[in-house]
């Protein structure tokens, strides 16, 4: 939220914090537990001070590492009581003497696991430990700029800019996705603002790729903001009518921005997924991309695997199962339902749909389809439901 309203209009900063903000995020145990080795009792924001610090000096090479130290010990001394100052310096000087990857090697493997969020020892039981340890690989790994053609663009222009066609599997159906080697070369272009592309992970199309579209259809995305699986649908319409629907007006201002940029002449509305307001038996083809703990998605949010609780979660269940629900009731007979999540924790997922499945035994399941993160996408499911006639 603070980076999408605060530095939302602020590009240069916003870059900088987020660039800080996630590779702490991404390493947050090793910088912690040095700093924690280093000094027991820390202020909260003294505290912030060193993470920040030890994230810049470690593992970004935009500053060095003792101009960041420098830095921190100027700041300390304009913003708290001067005798903290002498103790950054202290705290600072000694962990830059540490090597994070040492430090950590050193620890005992019983130890390490206590200091890992809880994801990462629950995935071994929940995803396998192959899918665990690549799921573990891609948090490492800051995502690539991925960007999905709309309109034509000559290779040789693709090329120009360093943009190199992504080899997807069948289930991206098509959708013609690109890494951007160099991202700021595709800012110098009016791609963006002409519709000719859209900025998007290549998981975002699984939902509307197991969607067939008739001509004749009404078709709904109930949790549409800000746009992007709508879109996608948007090209599958061939005559078809789009609702694209949200709870969060602001979020919606940003799917009306896309669909105006892109020439989507199709309906935006606000209105919550839990409560819809269309008539019951309405709607043929439904999409529902539900809140979820977007363990999916952990390349781009790696504070998501800090922010995992069980009460939270149960919380989002009980929110999915509401827009389940709601979402049932208001698709017609003989239609189609994608369920679909960022998330890959199975509670959210496949038992979501098989609890769905138990009380309501006019749908069924046709297929369903769990993408774990790695170096290409990021994680994702969908499945997709069919009402009987």
């Amino acid at each position: 939220d603070y980076l999408d309203t605060l530095l939302r209009d602020d590009d240069s900063i916003r870059k900088t914090v987020t660039s800080i903000l996630f590779t702490y995020f991404r390493n947050k145990a090793t910088i912690d537990e040095i700093i924690k080795s280093l000094t027991e009792i820390l202020d909260p924001e003294l505290r912030r001070v060193l993470q920040i610090t030890l994230t810049q000096a470690y593992y970004q090479n935009g500053i060095a590492a003792e101009s960041a130290a420098n830095v921190a010990v100027e700041y300390t001394k304009y913003n708290f009581h001067l005798r903290h100052v002498g103790f950054i310096n202290a705290v600072l000087r000694n962990a830059l003497n540490i090597n994070p990857v040492e430090f950590m090697n050193s620890l005992s493997k019983k130890y390490k696991k206590k200091i890992f969020p809880e994801l990462t020892r629950r995935w071994n039981y929940t995803l396998g430990a192959e899918s665990a340890k690549q799921v573990i690989e891609a948090l490492d790994q800051e995502a690539d700029f991925t960007f999905r053609i709309i309109k034509e663009i000559s290779e040789e222009e693709l090329k120009s800019r360093s943009c190199v066609k992504m080899d997807l599997p069948a289930w991206a159906d098509n959708y013609n996705f690109y890494i951007a080697k160099r991202p700021a070369e595709i800012f110098k272009t009016d791609w963006l603002e002409l519709g000719k592309i859209y900025i998007q992970d290549p998981a975002t199309v699984l939902a509307p790729s197991l969607l067939e579209i008739e001509a004749s259809d009404i078709v709904a995305d109930l949790c549409s903001a800000p746009g992007g699986k709508s879109v996608a649908l948007s090209e599958k319409l061939n005559g078809a009518r789009l609702i694209a629907s949200d709870a969060s007006e602001k979020r919606q201002r940003l799917t009306k921005d896309n669909f105006d940029r892109i020439g989507i002449d199709q309906v935006v509305t606000v209105a919550s997924a839990t409560n819809i307001q269309l008539p019951e038996n309405s709607i043929d083809k439904i999409i529902i991309d539900v809140p979820c703990s977007n363990t999916g998605v952990i390349r781009k949010r790696p504070d998501a695997l800090w922010r995992f609780s069980k009460e939270h979660q149960s919380e989002l269940i009980e929110i999915q199962k509401n827009i389940l629900e709601s979402a049932a009731k208001t698709l017609a007979p003989s239609g189609s339902m994608i369920y679909s999540t960022c998330s890959i924790e199975p509670e959210e997922n496949e038992l979501q749909i098989q609890e769905f499945l138990n009380t309501h035994p006019a749908f069924k399941c046709v297929c369903k389809k769990t993408l774990i993160p790695n170096n290409m996408h990021d994680g994702a499911f969908a499945a997709l439901l069919k009402k009987e006639s």
